[in-house]
């Protein structure tokens, strides 16, 4: 899944095109660039609350019906679901002048069939169990006074910083932790207070280097090992590569001559790991053309990332 959190709101214009919608999203008061067909179905809280306050529009409705699709209300709504045609949008924004304008929303994107089809189907399944948004049903909210009409716009603040968590590639051998064990024991605790079943907590250290690795990776970043058994050999048999995994927790020990990475192991990882050939394979599917080595220490270019977490194998 892609996480959008930058424009938006451009990005849903975006793939609005693509249809049939299947659109559930709580508050509904701006349909601007929003244009509904034949086949569609848009689910909101129209309860005379949310029409009486204004977080949603019955005009608003009243389009949408108008052009084809068919609308429903439930009072308990809060999800915020865009199914588009092959893709699907999911998040925190509602159709509404503030989601636009004011708030900072971020949307999940994934066009994975499986998770679109559940998408729509979670839609038609509420559909069944909400009121029908018909002439009737509009004629009498449409008839509802509007308590806040006049939208105010928030006091705009910096937006987050949205760049993307790098993914290490780490070349890896045996090698005795120099420095007393004991002083990671709060953060190997700490990540065991985090793991899910079938997981455990691994660490493992960089010693203080010019290198890039140890000068920027965060809390956060992602690494894909490449663990050979002796650290004098650059020979690829043997070599395991490892998918990626999050670095959760990071010691600075002695004074930062050394640092320690803690992450969550799962229970199947050996049996996702590539041979050194499988994975310069995988490199090449995802477009990364760059040299590495089995003692490569590098960040893996951004713009292949998400391919490589999406194509690794399923053994």
């Amino acid at each position: 899944m892609e996480l959008i959190v930058e424009h938006v709101w451009d990005e849903l214009r975006r793939y609005w095109v693509n249809g049939p919608r299947f659109v559930a999203v709580a508050y509904y008061s701006s349909d601007e660039n929003l244009k509904y067909e034949l086949g569609d179905v848009l689910i909101v809280n129209a309860s005379d609350t949310a029409i009486r306050t204004g977080q949603t529009n019955a005009s608003a409705l009243r389009r949408a019906h108008s052009s084809g699709a068919r609308v429903f209300s439930h009072p308990n709504l809060h999800a915020k679901l865009y199914a588009l045609g092959s893709h699907l949008l999911v998040g925190s924004a509602n159709s509404s002048l503030n989601s636009r304008h004011g708030v900072i929303d971020c949307l999940g994107h994934s066009d994975d069939p499986y998770t679109v089809s559940r998408a729509r189907s979670f839609v038609d399944g509420l559909g069944s169990v909400s009121d029908e948004v018909d002439d009737h049903f509009l004629t009498r909210i449409e008839a509802f006074p509007v308590e806040s009409k006049q939208y105010t716009p928030m006091p705009r603040r910096p937006p987050p910083d949205a760049s993307p968590p790098h993914c290490w590639l780490l070349g890896m051998h045996p090698a005795d932790y120099p420095g007393d064990e004991s002083e990671l024991s709060d953060d190997i605790e700490a990540t065991e207070g985090t793991l899910e079943k079938g997981e455990t907590a691994e660490w493992f250290w960089w010693p203080k280097s010019n290198s890039r690795f140890y000068r920027e990776a965060k809390i956060g970043d992602l690494f894909v090992t490449i663990w050979r058994q002796r650290p004098d050999k650059e020979v690829a048999r043997g070599v395991k590569v490892y998918m990626p995994r999050i670095i959760q927790r990071i010691t600075i020990a002695e004074n930062d001559k050394r640092r320690v990475y803690h992450f969550a192991e799962g229970d199947v990882a050996d049996a996702r790991a590539l041979t050194w050939r499988q994975f310069l394979r995988l490199a090449s599917q995802v477009g990364w053309e760059q040299q590495i080595t089995v003692k490569s220490a590098r960040a893996i270019p951004q713009q292949h990332v998400q391919s490589l977490c999406k194509f690794w194998p399923i053994k």
